[in-house]
């Protein structure tokens, strides 16, 4: 929902209330630019309306625009709008699309790294780009990729995380928030009968910088984690015999236990992330997943299906023998992920619905065998939310 309030204070007014991005302003603040997504939908539009909201007209339609919410910037000349698009393909992993206020395609940059956010300098000379790229781990950098064309620039290059980038007025100074990770993996002692008091002894059993962003328990007993260096490792709960998964020199995410002598998880590879499952006694590896990017596996006890979200398919929730096969889809609309019952009869995943003005966010259960369901909404809005990958 975008809203406006006076400056000197007074009561807020609604602007719009279907926006899936922030917004951007045009240099004379009278119009603004922003993407709207509804859920079942393939394509994001890009719109611009009055910045009072009316007068609005879609001037693109694409998929996998502006994901990340800040990825889209009106030039400081007024003739140019730039926003991101998620590719996934072999040519890239991103473009930043330059467009004109009326629609207009006028240049399109491909990229080898992920855009998160643009800013223009306000000569419109250049842009600045929030970027994860594979040299850095996936950390968010900034380079620099002057307009209409040069060479693309390293502004920075460092173990730090950089976000929210914003240009002062004359275009000679530049800011941003610098962030340095801190987390770990920490395991406490459960209640003896649920529901019960649920006391704060945990214990930290990792040591490094930023460790824990992916958390999973295995049926075999194990934690399975990630760090921010796109690492992927298997322990014991007492933080012993750490190892990478599938090996020290390859990069994972998403790992997970299998069943008793399987593990899964995603490597990229062409661009494009995809689960594999490896078998620890021969150390033979199979893939199991084609899509663009599959991600947030869970898998049944018995190690032989593998549930995961297609996130550039809706994002759609789907389901795969581990024995190999054509996927099968569980739930349109879904995304962060889904959890099994200890039966795994069931299966429990947050699916967006409402179109238009109007979204929700639904706590969905679903029987595995016939596909009936439950559902209650855990979020209403009249915007759509966006949950990040």
């Amino acid at each position: 929902m975008l809203l406006s309030l006076p400056s000197l204070g007074g009561t807020p007014q609604r602007i719009l209330d279907d926006l899936s991005t922030p917004i951007s302003f045009s240099p004379d603040g009278k119009q603004i630019v922003f993407a709207h997504r509804d859920a079942g939908k393939k394509d994001t539009q890009l719109v611009i309306a009055a910045s009072d909201g009316t007068n609005r007209r879609v001037i693109a339609e694409r998929e996998q625009l502006a994901v990340n919410g800040s990825a889209l910037s009106w030039s400081g000349d007024s003739a140019l709008i730039a926003v991101a698009q998620y590719e996934l393909t072999k040519q890239g992993l991103s473009s930043v699309l330059i467009f004109s206020p009326q629609g207009a395609l006028l240049k399109s940059f491909s990229f080898q790294f992920l855009v998160d956010g643009i800013t223009w300098l306000p000569d419109s000379s250049g842009m600045f780009l929030q970027v994860r790229s594979r040299e850095t781990n996936f950390r968010s950098q900034i380079k620099f990729q002057p307009y209409p064309s040069g060479t693309l620039q390293n502004i920075t290059n460092d173990l730090n995380e950089y976000r929210n980038i914003t240009v002062t007025a004359d275009g000679k100074g530049l800011a941003t928030i610098q962030e340095l990770r801190s987390s770990a993996v920490y395991v406490g002692n459960a209640p003896t009968k649920w529901p019960g008091e649920i006391k704060q002894n945990a214990t930290p059993v990792t040591s490094g910088q930023a460790e824990g962003g992916w958390l999973q328990w295995g049926v075999d007993g194990k934690l399975y984690f990630n760090d921010e260096d796109f690492h992927a490792y298997r322990m014991n709960p007492d933080g012993s015999s750490r190892a990478r998964v599938p090996d020290r020199d390859t990069n994972a995410t998403f790992d997970i236990g299998c069943g008793p002598q399987a593990i899964v998880f995603a490597l990229l590879r062409d661009n494009m992330l995809n689960l594999f499952r490896q078998d620890l006694a021969s150390g033979e590896t199979k893939q199991l997943t084609f899509e663009r990017d599959a991600e947030s596996p869970a898998c049944t006890r018995d190690g032989k299906t593998v549930y995961y979200d297609d996130y550039l398919d809706g994002p759609s929730l789907k389901r795969v023998s581990t024995s190999g096969g054509k996927p099968e889809l569980v739930a349109a609309n879904s995304s962060n992920g889904v959890s099994l019952s200890p039966d795994d009869k069931r299966v429990a995943f947050f699916q967006f619905s409402g179109t238009g003005g109007e979204h929700k966010v639904m706590l969905v259960l679903q029987n595995v065998e016939d596909g009936k369901q439950v559902s209650a909404p855990i979020y209403r809005s009249r915007a759509q939310p966006h949950l990040d990958t």
